[in-house]
C-alpha cells in the first residue's frame, strides 16, 4: 500500500481523474492540480492560472505534505497524420504541455523543496522512436525524459505506456496492448516503487525494441 502523499499534476486529465479516484479508493492524500475551473471548489484541489507563473503558489502547498510523490500527467495530443496535422498554435502548446510545464516543475521542485521522495511521469511510446504520425508530441516527450535522466536528483519513474483510451486518443487506432485508464492506473499502483523507465508489460517492451531497431521510414510506411 501506498503510505506516501500523493501530487496529481495535470489532474483535469482523463487518465489523472480514473488514478485520483483509485488514490481516494485507497484512502491516500491527494493534493490535485489543474487549470481547469471546473475543479475549483474541489476539496484537496488548487486551481491555477498558468503551470510557471503560480509555481510558488504549487511549492507552498507541495512543502506541506509527507515526503510526496508527485505524478506529472501533463499530455496534451493534436497530431494524428495523415488524418490530422497540427495548427502552428497546436504544435507550440504540444511541446508548452508535454515537456516546458513539467520539466520547469520538476526542475524547480526538486531545487526548491527537500520532502520530495520521487517523480512519477506518464511518458508515451512515440518517445522511443519518432514518427511521421505524431513527431512533435513524441519530441515534447523524449525531450523530457532526457532532461528527468540527466538532471533528476531525486528518484524518478517513467511510465512509457501505449494507447490508452481516452478523449486525447479519440479518433487513433488501437494497436496492440490499448488499455483502459482503469487498467492504466492499476498498471501504475502496481509498480509505483519502482525507478528508472518501465513498461507497463512486457508486450510494450517488446514492441519499443522493435521501433527501435526499425528504420523510421519503415515504421512510417506500416503506420506504426
Amino acid at each position: 500500500m501506498v503510505s506516501n502523499d500523493i501530487v496529481i499534476i495535470g489532474a483535469s486529465s482523463d487518465l489523472a481523474k480514473a488514478f485520483e479516484s483509485r488514490c481516494k479508493k485507497y484512502k491516500i492524500t491527494t493534493l490535485s492540480i489543474s487549470q481547469n475551473k471546473k475543479f475549483k471548489n474541489k476539496q484537496n484541489f488548487l486551481n491555477i492560472m498558468d503551470y510557471i507563473k503560480d509555481y510558488k503558489k504549487i511549492e507552498n502547498e507541495i512543502k506541506k505534505l509527507n515526503n510526496p510523490i508527485i505524478f506529472f500527467f501533463n499530455g496534451a495530443l493534436f497530431e494524428n497524420r495523415p488524418f490530422k496535422s497540427p495548427s502552428k498554435e497546436e504544435e507550440l502548446l504540444t511541446k508548452k504541455i508535454n515537456f516546458e510545464i513539467p520539466n520547469f516543475l520538476f526542475s524547480n521542485l526538486q531545487t526548491n523543496l527537500n520532502n520530495i521522495n520521487k517523480f512519477v511521469f506518464i511518458s508515451s511510446m512515440a518517445s522511443v522512436k519518432l514518427r511521421n504520425k505524431n513527431y512533435i508530441y513524441g519530441q515534447s516527450k523524449k525531450d523530457l525524459e532526457t532532461s528527468v535522466k540527466k538532471f533528476s536528483e531525486v528518484p524518478y519513474l517513467i511510465f512509457r505506456f501505449g494507447k490508452i483510451n481516452t478523449k486525447m486518443s479519440k479518433g487513433h487506432k488501437n494497436p496492440p496492448f490499448t488499455m483502459s485508464t482503469e487498467k492504466a492506473t492499476g498498471l501504475i499502483f502496481g509498480n509505483i516503487y519502482k525507478q528508472g523507465i518501465i513498461y507497463p508489460n512486457n508486450g510494450l517492451k517488446i514492441i519499443a525494441i522493435i521501433l527501435k531497431l526499425t528504420p523510421r521510414k519503415v515504421v512510417d510506411l506500416i503506420g506504426l
